[in-house]
């Protein structure tokens, strides 16, 4: 009886995976996944919507509440500033993501983001994550060290521009 309930949750496994093949297979191109196995990244497809925004969009305005995290598909996004607002301070294209803090600390975004070409997102909300943890915290585990991770390198990469910054030409009067 033991067996034939472990080969029907097997078979489940198996199908839930080639139900999220396309999309696995895009996760495994974010270093962030590496650690995790298919079934938990088709998993977490599971609590992910689809969503796709032509050229110009706004994904995401300076102040809005946000508490998802994006997964870049297909397109670029730029990420505005008030001060610059002309220009994006940065673009993020296919594998990036944005919105990874703000899915453990719901709070009003700092930067407006906008879609530079036509653009595809995983979009990852903080509840349906928080129930996914619940039931599978070995995913969760490996999920949230490797966000952790990377957030670490990104605050890294920050600390070295600010004590680096760019050569300014300064001519005096």
């Amino acid at each position: 009886m033991q067996e034939q309930a472990n080969a029907s949750r097997t078979e489940d496994l198996q199908e839930l995976v080639g139900d999220f093949r396309g999309e696995i297979a895009f996760l495994r191109t974010i270093p962030m996944f590496d650690e995790l196995e298919d079934v938990e990244l088709a998993r977490l497809c599971q609590v992910t919507a689809r969503r796709q925004y032509p050229a110009g969009s706004v994904l995401l305005a300076e102040g809005d509440l946000n508490d998802a995290l994006y997964l870049i598909r297909e397109g670029t996004v730029g990420l505005f500033h008030p001060a610059a607002a002309e220009k994006p301070f940065i673009e993020l294209g296919r594998g990036r993501f944005f919105g990874q803090v703000s899915m453990f600390d719901p709070a009003p975004s700092s930067a407006t983001v906008r879609s530079c070409t036509d653009v595809e997102v995983m979009c990852l909300r903080a509840r349906p994550l928080a129930d996914l943890f619940i039931q599978h915290p070995g995913t969760a585990t490996r999920l949230l060290m490797a966000i952790i991770q990377d957030l670490a390198k990104r605050h890294r990469a920050m600390l070295q521009k600010v004590k680096d910054p760019p050569f300014v030409e300064r001519h005096h009067l």
